[in-house]
């Protein structure tokens, strides 16, 4: 049960799970239609109907319901009642998005504290949201699952070429994710050059930046347009290093992390990392990156440099990026969500 960005679609079985039929029931998402929040709220309760309908009349006691996101589980929590299981996939930490009113975020914590205990099970999206949502409330069987890539998608290893280091940045254009300062790096690395891939409404701000550096730092940076999911970590291959700056301007920020950082490691690149919770604990595990102080350029301009100025650490890195990119592949997260499903309908 979830919403689809590009609109009302129809439904589908995938076999993802290892021989668990899924039937992927998508609506429309109201997010995508509407500018203003309160705009947004008659579009979420027709959602909220559709689902709970949708629920009672096509599931039955002992099937399980998997909730994508807070916004769903008032209609998940609806057909429990019903005798299906219940499970609330945390995407983020919703209540600590970026940009909430104080009044929303209140009404949203006070019901991440209901809604979360009363499930049957919970899927988090990293160990630190786990970590968060564990010292508020009693969970329930939970398992965090990462947006990591297959394992037959990390690329084989490769010797640093000798050339100008090339950085790149895929994703969305948007604030909060540390980019002007990283083009403004690169003011500070006159042997580096950056490709930034992704649309956004940053994009025009960040062209202007670069140009306002001179010639000789924007001839050097390139905004490429999106890319094909499936070509992304064969794209990324060609580079050196990965960049992940978003700001920790809020709990969602600090606590979760980019698709990105695996689609980086997956295609075995260094990462420039910002400075929050989770990085820091991934970087633990695997060395894969280094971390900076995203509002200051020279302090992620000496990051870079320790990846890149000695070949010896940026093979390193690259393999703890693949290292990583294999244990926390969907091939292995799929194990601890099978068995999730699995306990719940006593399989």
């Amino acid at each position: 049960l979830g919403m689809n960005r590009a609109g009302t679609a129809p439904n589908a079985v995938e076999d993802r799970t290892g021989g668990t039929d899924v039937e992927v029931r998508l609506h429309g998402d109201p997010e995508q239609q509407f500018d203003s929040r309160w705009a947004k709220a008659p579009a979420r309760a027709a959602f909220l109907a559709w689902a709970t309908a949708t629920i009672r009349r096509e599931s039955a006691p002992g099937d399980l319901v998997h909730a994508h996101d807070l916004d769903t589980a008032p209609a998940g929590l609806a057909a429990r009642k019903r005798g299906q299981h219940l499970v609330i996939d945390m995407h983020e930490v919703y209540s600590g998005r970026a940009g909430l009113p104080d009044t929303l975020r209140r009404v949203l914590r006070g019901f991440e504290d209901v809604a979360l205990p009363r499930a049957d099970g919970v899927v988090f999206v990293s160990d630190a949201a786990r970590d968060h949502y564990a010292g508020r409330v009693d969970l329930p069987p939970h398992v965090v699952v990462t947006n990591s890539r297959s394992v037959d998608e990390v690329q084989p290893a490769r010797p640093p070429v000798p050339r100008p280091s090339r950085l790149v940045y895929v994703g969305r254009l948007t604030a909060d994710r540390g980019l002007e300062q990283v083009v403004r790096m690169m003011g500070l690395l006159p042997d580096h050059t950056l490709d930034v891939i992704g649309f956004g409404p940053l994009g025009p701000h960040l062209q202007d930046v670069a140009g306002r550096l001179g010639d000789d730092v924007a001839d050097r940076i390139t905004f490429g347009a999106p890319i094909s999911i499936d070509d992304v970590v064969p794209t990324l291959a060609a580079f050196d290093v990965g960049v992940v700056t978003t700001e920790p301007t809020c709990a969602n920020h600090e606590l979760t992390v980019s698709n990105k950082l695996f689609e980086y490691a997956a295609a075995g690149l260094p990462v420039l990392l910002s400075d929050v919770e989770e990085h820091r604990r991934l970087v633990a595990a695997h060395p894969f990156g280094a971390i900076a102080r995203t509002g200051a350029p020279r302090d992620l301009a000496a990051a870079v440099r320790t990846l890149t100025d000695d070949p010896d650490a940026w093979a390193a890195a690259s393999a703890a990026a693949r290292a990583l990119a294999v244990d926390r592949s969907w091939d292995q997260e799929m194990v601890g969500l099978r068995g999730l499903y699995a306990d719940l309908l006593g399989e």
